[in-house]
Protein backbone atom coordinates (compact mmCIF):
# COMPACT_ATOMS: atom_id res chain seq x y z
CA UNK A 1 0.00 0.00 0.00
CA UNK A 2 1.19 3.45 -0.96
CA UNK A 3 2.21 5.39 1.83
CA UNK A 4 -0.48 8.67 0.90
CA UNK A 5 -3.24 5.48 1.23
CA UNK A 6 -1.56 4.38 4.48
CA UNK A 7 -2.17 7.97 5.75
CA UNK A 8 -5.84 8.32 4.44
CA UNK A 9 -7.11 4.73 6.40
CA UNK A 10 -5.16 6.51 9.46
CA UNK A 11 -7.11 9.55 9.01
CA UNK A 12 -10.21 7.59 8.00
CA UNK A 13 -10.03 5.51 11.49
CA UNK A 14 -9.76 8.24 13.44
CA UNK A 15 -12.61 9.67 12.56
CA UNK A 16 -14.12 6.68 13.38
CA UNK A 17 -12.95 6.77 16.79
CA UNK A 18 -13.73 10.53 16.91
CA UNK A 19 -17.19 9.98 16.09
CA UNK A 20 -17.42 6.66 18.73
CA UNK A 21 -15.79 9.14 21.70
CA UNK A 22 -17.38 11.87 20.66
CA UNK A 23 -21.02 10.09 21.12
CA UNK A 24 -20.21 8.37 24.10
CA UNK A 25 -18.87 11.83 25.95
CA UNK A 26 -21.81 13.52 24.81
CA UNK A 27 -24.25 10.65 25.84
CA UNK A 28 -23.00 10.21 29.28
CA UNK A 29 -22.90 13.92 30.23
CA UNK A 30 -26.11 14.85 28.82
CA UNK A 31 -27.74 12.15 31.21
CA UNK A 32 -25.68 13.49 33.87
CA UNK A 33 -26.36 17.02 33.73
CA UNK A 34 -27.76 18.82 36.51
CA UNK A 35 -30.59 20.55 35.71
CA UNK A 36 -33.59 22.85 36.68
CA UNK A 37 -37.18 21.61 36.59
CA UNK A 38 -38.16 24.73 35.13
CA UNK A 39 -35.05 26.26 32.79
CA UNK A 40 -37.04 29.97 32.74
CA UNK A 41 -37.36 30.48 36.74
CA UNK A 42 -34.11 31.64 37.27
CA UNK A 43 -33.71 31.74 40.92
CA UNK A 44 -34.61 28.26 40.81
CA UNK A 45 -31.97 27.62 38.39
CA UNK A 46 -29.43 29.45 39.98
CA UNK A 47 -30.08 27.10 43.39
CA UNK A 48 -29.44 23.94 40.83
CA UNK A 49 -26.21 25.33 39.52
CA UNK A 50 -24.96 25.69 43.48
CA UNK A 51 -26.17 22.53 44.52
CA UNK A 52 -24.66 20.60 41.92
CA UNK A 53 -21.34 22.96 41.06
CA UNK A 54 -18.98 20.17 40.15
CA UNK A 55 -21.00 17.84 38.94
CA UNK A 56 -22.10 20.80 36.20
CA UNK A 57 -18.54 22.01 35.47
CA UNK A 58 -17.36 18.45 34.25
CA UNK A 59 -20.87 17.73 32.35
CA UNK A 60 -20.15 21.02 30.48
CA UNK A 61 -16.42 20.08 30.31
CA UNK A 62 -17.46 16.52 28.86
CA UNK A 63 -20.39 17.58 26.56
CA UNK A 64 -17.97 20.12 24.75
CA UNK A 65 -15.14 17.46 24.32
CA UNK A 66 -17.68 15.13 23.01
CA UNK A 67 -19.30 17.90 20.91
CA UNK A 68 -15.39 18.72 19.09
CA UNK A 69 -14.75 15.14 18.93
CA UNK A 70 -17.95 14.83 16.88
CA UNK A 71 -17.56 17.58 14.62
CA UNK A 72 -13.76 16.59 13.48
CA UNK A 73 -15.15 13.40 12.78
CA UNK A 74 -17.71 15.36 11.05
CA UNK A 75 -15.21 16.91 8.72
CA UNK A 76 -13.11 14.31 8.10
CA UNK A 77 -16.02 11.97 7.18
CA UNK A 78 -17.14 14.82 4.34
CA UNK A 79 -13.95 16.01 3.53
CA UNK A 80 -13.49 14.49 -0.40
CA UNK A 81 -17.52 14.13 -1.09
CA UNK A 82 -17.52 16.30 -4.06
CA UNK A 83 -20.75 17.83 -3.51
CA UNK A 84 -20.75 22.15 -2.60
CA UNK A 85 -23.19 20.76 0.42
CA UNK A 86 -20.06 19.10 2.04
CA UNK A 87 -18.65 22.35 2.14
CA UNK A 88 -20.98 24.48 3.57
CA UNK A 89 -21.99 21.64 6.15
CA UNK A 90 -18.34 21.12 7.04
CA UNK A 91 -17.68 24.85 7.80
CA UNK A 92 -21.59 25.51 9.33
CA UNK A 93 -20.57 22.36 11.90
CA UNK A 94 -17.29 24.25 12.78
CA UNK A 95 -18.86 27.10 13.57
CA UNK A 96 -21.99 26.02 15.08
CA UNK A 97 -19.61 23.93 17.63
CA UNK A 98 -17.81 27.51 18.32
CA UNK A 99 -20.80 29.17 18.81
CA UNK A 100 -21.79 25.84 21.42
CA UNK A 101 -18.39 26.27 23.00
CA UNK A 102 -18.94 30.13 23.89
CA UNK A 103 -22.65 28.88 25.21
CA UNK A 104 -20.41 26.43 27.32
CA UNK A 105 -18.05 29.14 28.44
CA UNK A 106 -21.25 31.73 29.35
CA UNK A 107 -22.38 28.85 31.32
CA UNK A 108 -19.50 27.78 33.46
CA UNK A 109 -18.88 31.32 34.42
CA UNK A 110 -22.66 31.64 35.70
CA UNK A 111 -22.15 29.13 38.51
CA UNK A 112 -19.89 31.04 40.41
CA UNK A 113 -21.73 33.73 41.48
CA UNK A 114 -24.75 31.79 41.66
CA UNK A 115 -23.05 29.82 44.73
CA UNK A 116 -21.69 32.99 46.18
CA UNK A 117 -25.24 34.09 45.80
CA UNK A 118 -26.73 31.09 47.58
CA UNK A 119 -23.90 30.86 49.92
CA UNK A 120 -24.26 34.29 50.93
CA UNK A 121 -28.29 33.76 51.87
CA UNK A 122 -30.02 34.12 48.32
CA UNK A 123 -30.34 38.43 48.03
CA UNK A 124 -32.42 38.89 45.09
CA UNK A 125 -30.65 42.11 44.71
CA UNK A 126 -27.37 41.21 45.12
CA UNK A 127 -24.31 41.51 42.94
CA UNK A 128 -23.74 37.97 42.88
CA UNK A 129 -27.51 37.34 41.50
CA UNK A 130 -27.23 39.83 38.87
CA UNK A 131 -24.24 38.31 37.39
CA UNK A 132 -25.25 34.82 37.44
CA UNK A 133 -28.28 35.43 35.97
CA UNK A 134 -26.79 37.98 33.14
CA UNK A 135 -24.32 35.21 32.42
CA UNK A 136 -27.23 32.52 32.87
CA UNK A 137 -29.71 34.42 30.29
CA UNK A 138 -26.44 35.24 28.14
CA UNK A 139 -25.91 31.20 28.00
CA UNK A 140 -29.62 30.14 27.17
CA UNK A 141 -29.49 32.92 24.02
CA UNK A 142 -26.21 31.74 22.37
CA UNK A 143 -27.19 27.74 23.05
CA UNK A 144 -30.46 28.52 21.28
CA UNK A 145 -28.32 29.81 18.15
CA UNK A 146 -25.79 27.18 18.30
CA UNK A 147 -28.66 24.91 18.31
CA UNK A 148 -29.95 26.19 14.91
CA UNK A 149 -26.48 26.05 13.46
CA UNK A 150 -25.08 23.40 14.31
CA UNK A 151 -28.21 20.89 13.49
CA UNK A 152 -29.18 22.63 10.07
CA UNK A 153 -25.51 22.19 9.10
CA UNK A 154 -25.47 18.64 10.07
CA UNK A 155 -28.65 18.42 7.93
CA UNK A 156 -26.68 20.10 5.02
CA UNK A 157 -24.29 17.14 5.68
CA UNK A 158 -27.02 14.79 4.95
CA UNK A 159 -28.04 16.10 1.86
CA UNK A 160 -24.30 15.84 0.53
CA UNK A 161 -24.08 12.23 2.37
CA UNK A 162 -26.75 11.19 0.12
CA UNK A 163 -24.63 11.91 -3.15
CA UNK A 164 -21.91 9.52 -1.51
CA UNK A 165 -21.79 6.24 -3.55
CA UNK A 166 -20.76 4.56 -0.13
CA UNK A 167 -22.36 5.72 2.45
CA UNK A 168 -25.75 4.24 3.66
CA UNK A 169 -28.61 5.92 2.33
CA UNK A 170 -30.65 5.41 5.49
CA UNK A 171 -28.51 6.95 7.87
CA UNK A 172 -27.89 10.19 5.71
CA UNK A 173 -31.84 10.61 5.50
CA UNK A 174 -31.39 10.23 9.49
CA UNK A 175 -29.09 13.23 10.09
CA UNK A 176 -30.74 15.44 7.46
CA UNK A 177 -34.41 14.42 9.00
CA UNK A 178 -33.41 15.20 12.42
CA UNK A 179 -30.59 18.43 11.64
CA UNK A 180 -33.64 20.49 9.56
CA UNK A 181 -36.09 18.87 12.05
CA UNK A 182 -33.98 20.31 14.96
CA UNK A 183 -33.08 23.77 13.72
CA UNK A 184 -36.59 24.46 12.71
CA UNK A 185 -38.96 23.25 15.37
CA UNK A 186 -36.64 23.31 18.13
CA UNK A 187 -34.16 25.73 17.94
CA UNK A 188 -36.13 28.71 16.37
CA UNK A 189 -39.07 28.75 18.41
CA UNK A 190 -36.27 28.61 21.08
CA UNK A 191 -34.85 31.85 19.68
CA UNK A 192 -37.86 33.96 19.42
CA UNK A 193 -38.88 33.45 23.15
CA UNK A 194 -41.29 30.03 23.03
CA UNK A 195 -40.98 28.95 26.55
CA UNK A 196 -42.08 25.88 26.50
CA UNK A 197 -40.69 22.67 28.39
CA UNK A 198 -41.63 20.02 25.27
CA UNK A 199 -39.27 22.11 23.48
CA UNK A 200 -36.19 21.14 25.96
CA UNK A 201 -38.00 17.50 26.10
CA UNK A 202 -37.73 17.44 22.11
CA UNK A 203 -34.21 18.64 22.22
CA UNK A 204 -32.88 15.91 24.44
CA UNK A 205 -34.59 13.63 22.40
CA UNK A 206 -33.13 15.13 19.00
CA UNK A 207 -29.24 14.86 20.82
CA UNK A 208 -29.35 11.42 22.09
CA UNK A 209 -30.95 10.64 18.54
CA UNK A 210 -27.98 12.70 17.00
CA UNK A 211 -25.42 10.43 19.32
CA UNK A 212 -26.50 7.26 18.50
CA UNK A 213 -26.28 8.27 14.90
CA UNK A 214 -22.71 9.58 15.48
CA UNK A 215 -22.17 5.84 17.10
CA UNK A 216 -23.52 3.93 14.39
CA UNK A 217 -21.12 5.87 11.87
CA UNK A 218 -18.13 5.59 14.08
CA UNK A 219 -18.87 1.76 14.72
CA UNK A 220 -19.36 1.61 10.61
CA UNK A 221 -15.71 3.26 9.67
CA UNK A 222 -13.85 1.54 12.04
CA UNK A 223 -15.34 -2.10 10.76
CA UNK A 224 -14.60 -0.72 7.37
CA UNK A 225 -11.61 0.20 7.95
CA UNK A 226 -8.53 -1.76 7.21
Amino acid sequence: MQPAAVAEDRRFRLAGYAFVSGAALIIVFNLVFPRADDAWDVPAVLEMMAANQTLRQVSFLGVGVGLWALTAGLVELVRALPSPWARVGRYGTLLGAAVFTVSIGLGMAATGPAAAWVASGSDPVSVDYALAAALNVADDGVWFLAIITYWGSLGVLGVALLSSATFPRWLAVWILVVGFATAALVGVPLAVGVEAPALLLAFGIVGMLTAVWALLVGVRVLRSSP
